[in-house]
């Protein structure tokens, strides 16, 4: 949320996804915000208001950095992928 972290984890089993095909993956994710917003507690605010379009959008990505086996051994993706990034909020549809 706003380019700061608030969910990481990983898959505690290989997941295999064929090239050039879509493939749902679930993911079980817990997510304490109190606990993540401790420090600002303003972003947790900031984030409420605009869900329920009082303030202006907020910004939210999906972020992984997968490992992928190889013949040679794992091999993790130098810097993280951005799955999705959308806006929420009043007016987010606007840049």
């Amino acid at each position: 949320v706003e380019e700061e972290e608030t969910v990481a984890g990983r898959f505690e089993q290989e997941v295999v996804l064929p090239p050039g095909e879509p493939k749902d993956v679930p993911l079980q994710v817990e997510l304490d915000l109190v606990r993540f917003f401790e420090d600002d507690l303003r972003g947790l605010v900031d984030l409420a208001s605009a869900i329920v379009q009082n303030e202006p959008p907020q910004t939210v990505k999906l972020r992984v950095q997968p490992t992928v086996n190889t013949s040679l051994g794992p091999i993790e993706y130098p810097s993280p992928i951005t799955v999705v990034s959308k806006r929420a909020g009043r007016d987010a549809s606007q840049p």
